[in-house]
């Protein structure tokens, strides 16, 4: 059986989005997340805040969940209501260190630390990683 020259121009077309999404990919960079070692956060959390504190921009639930798929050594999908859970543990842990309400939510957008509490954290997790060495 013979594709149709429609079938084929489908699959030809299908296969430049995948590598264009491909090429995104590999282009996204997951932050180190060994600094938040010792906080008592989950795998999938440390990720969460790492790619927070690596950009002052909103991240959106999309973002987060590439970042938390592209952190694991065996990729599996992740429902997006996982990030919300995340974020509520990470904010409760966060809270119970001194951080409370860092994590602002800008409604149907996305998340980000507040840039008043960038710099704290940020000196906070220095002198962690100091600390271990």
């Amino acid at each position: 059986m013979k594709a149709s020259v429609r079938q084929i121009a489908a699959l030809r077309e299908r296969i430049e989005v995948l590598e264009e999404e491909n090429r995104q990919l590999r282009a996204l960079r997951l932050p180190p997340v060994t600094q938040y070692l010792g906080l008592g956060l989950s795998n999938t959390e440390r990720v969460v805040m790492a790619t927070l504190m690596s950009t002052a921009a909103l991240c959106t639930r999309d973002y987060l969940l590439d970042c938390v798929v592209l952190s694991r050594v065996r990729p599996s999908s992740v429902e997006p209501k996982t990030i919300d859970v995340m974020l509520c543990r990470a904010r409760k842990k966060l809270a119970a260190i001194g951080f409370p309400r860092v994590i602002e939510t800008e409604w149907g957008e996305g998340w980000r630390i507040k840039p008043k509490e960038r710099g704290r954290l940020q000196a906070f997790f220095a002198a962690r990683i100091g600390e271990t060495k």
